[in-house]
């Protein structure tokens, strides 16, 4: 999907294949609702380089940020995504 992979990209090109139903997992619904972007891992798996400091910062904060976010998102922002995926026929 080129343009995109939040909740709301995501759904013409499920309208477009026939889809019906869909088991949503957090990251595009987040990303739609407007969750702050995840910091990046870069390394420390088989074969990498293990995380600097810095990264390991980075990390931290970026996971900090995000369940700050969760935990003042209004429930209002998901009951308009279902809505948005019920009104084309595409159940969660």
């Amino acid at each position: 999907m080129p343009d995109g992979n939040d909740a709301g990209t995501i759904l013409p090109h499920m309208v477009e294949l026939g889809l019906s139903g869909i088991e949503r997992m957090n990251g595009p619904a987040e990303a739609w609702a407007g969750a702050p972007a995840p910091a990046g891992r870069g390394g420390g798996g088989r074969g990498r380089a293990p995380l600097t400091p810095e990264q390991q910062a980075e990390i931290k904060k970026s996971a900090g940020d995000l369940k700050a976010w969760r935990l003042s998102v209004p429930m209002d922002k998901y009951k308009t995504l279902r809505k948005m995926y019920n009104d084309v026929g595409v159940h969660i």
